[in-house]
């Protein structure tokens, strides 16, 4: 049941305040029968990259650094695949969150996707004797838990904008209760996973 309401949420959503929200059943049978979800979707958090280019002496190769946006090393998997024949190479990154590994000229795929952190794609190409170099920031995903809103009637945009500023308000001051939100005559907030 919660994948079909993910799922309908992210297919019907609306953007508010860069947030999201939706309407996600009304049942007039239910005296608070008006269903709305939203979440928070960290869209000022994204990834980043920087990628050079490197002649050298010795082999094709890739290298590279994961972090998150304060400069911490990310430590995790890496996956390589080319786009022409049939490969494809996890890469363990170490503590420091770099990886290394030695291929082929040709055009490849890098992608990372760690739990928490939005998934970073990039296309490549490696001649003979390059040395690809990336740096990746990744940032932050959305958020995992989904809020949400039953009220008595239909609310507009501009109340549920003020519902969702009020929520964000509580969350930036670690107050993470949905309590203070809710007008309990008309509207109820809760945090549904």
């Amino acid at each position: 049941m919660k994948k079909v309401l993910i799922i309908l949420f992210i297919l019907f959503s609306t953007n508010s305040f860069s947030q999201k929200w939706s309407l996600n059943k009304v049942d007039k049978n239910k005296e608070f029968g008006y269903e709305y979800l939203f979440s928070f979707q960290n869209e000022n958090d994204k990834n980043e990259f920087i990628k050079t280019k490197n002649d050298n002496n010795k082999k094709s190769q890739i290298i590279g650094k994961i972090l998150d946006k304060s400069n911490n090393p990310i430590s995790g998997v890496v996956n390589i695949s080319s786009k022409t024949i049939k490969f494809s190479k996890d890469i363990q990154t170490n503590f420091n969150g770099e990886f290394s590994a030695d291929l082929d000229p040709g055009e490849y795929k890098l992608e990372i996707n760690y739990i928490g952190f939005d998934k970073f794609v990039t296309e490549f190409s490696i001649n003979e004797k390059n040395t690809i170099e990336f740096k990746i920031k990744l940032g932050l995903s959305s958020e995992l838990r989904i809020y949400e809103i039953n009220s008595k009637n239909e609310l507009s945009d501009k109340e549920i904008n003020q519902i969702i500023k009020c929520v964000e308000k509580n969350k930036e001051l670690r107050n993470f209760s949905t309590e203070k939100c809710s007008d309990k005559l008309r509207y109820k907030v809760m945090i549904q996973i």
